[in-house]
């Protein structure tokens, strides 16, 4: 199946995309793939908002894992998103590019690296 556009989502999955599209100037591609079924865009997105409002790691901190694994992963592409999502937080390049390499210059922000990648 190919990602969705506003004009080919469903009625669940386009005021997401649209929401996507005024905060972001654009829709990221992963959320037009997940956006195939508005129903599992909408689960995945309860799922994000639950780990952010309920998890005990800071958004920091998710994403310097989230970098270390993507890189070690190989995933450009999740690179790239999560550089993007990392920057938003307020974290330097130079911060962003040291967690793809596993590496920080926090003790436990270190320490949650070394036990993730």
């Amino acid at each position: 199946m190919k990602p969705v556009n506003l004009d080919t989502a469903d009625e669940l999955a386009t005021p997401i995309l649209k929401g996507f599209q005024e905060s972001y100037g654009m829709i990221p591609n992963f959320y037009t793939a997940l956006g195939i079924d508005g129903a599992s865009l909408t689960g995945y997105l309860a799922f994000e908002e639950a780990i952010e409002n309920n998890g005990v790691l800071s958004g920091r901190q998710r994403e310097l894992i989230a970098l270390a694994v993507a890189n070690r992963n190989g995933c450009h592409y999740c690179v790239s998103g999560h550089t993007f999502s990392a920057r938003k937080l307020g974290l330097s390049k130079e911060e962003c590019r040291a967690a793809q390499s596993g590496e920080a210059s926090d003790p436990l922000e270190q320490a949650m690296l070394d036990l993730s990648a």
